[in-house]
């Protein structure tokens, strides 16, 4: 698992402009989860950092950002849950079916995820300002 600790430079195209960017592996990774989960491509991720990291590294805006997204992300995770626990259990086999087909889609959490990235995006802002 030490491998993951590891830094790897990538070249990356974001703003136009195709530069290298030094990150952990397991950064790379998470950056890739969070571009998946919200669907944008990681250049579209890099370009909104950057405009929101003011004069703060690339870098370590990134790390921060990923920060800020998994915490908001574990949090609303969580209140969702505790949300879902306080309803009462639903009464009929169609309400439970209707009810996982819900939760497992993809496409059902997207604005959460959403809010997640801007939550952590303006948080960003926040620090760097």
């Amino acid at each position: 698992m030490k491998y993951l600790a590891y830094p790897e430079k990538r070249n990356v195209t974001f703003n136009g402009k195709r530069t290298s960017l030094q990150l952990e592996r397991y950064i790379w990774q998470n950056l890739g989860r969070v571009s998946k989960l919200i669907h944008l491509d990681e250049s579209e991720i890099l370009s909104h950092i950057w405009h929101y990291k003011k004069s703060m590294g690339m870098a370590p805006a990134v790390r921060l950002f990923l920060s800020y997204f998994y915490s908001s992300y574990v949090v609303s995770l969580r209140h969702q849950r505790y949300i879902g626990a306080s309803d009462h259990a639903p009464e009929t086999a169609q309400d439970k079916t209707s009810m996982s087909t819900a939760e497992e889609s993809p496409s059902a959490y997207i604005g959460q995820e959403m809010d997640c990235y801007r939550r952590a995006l303006d948080a960003l802002y926040d620090i760097a300002t």
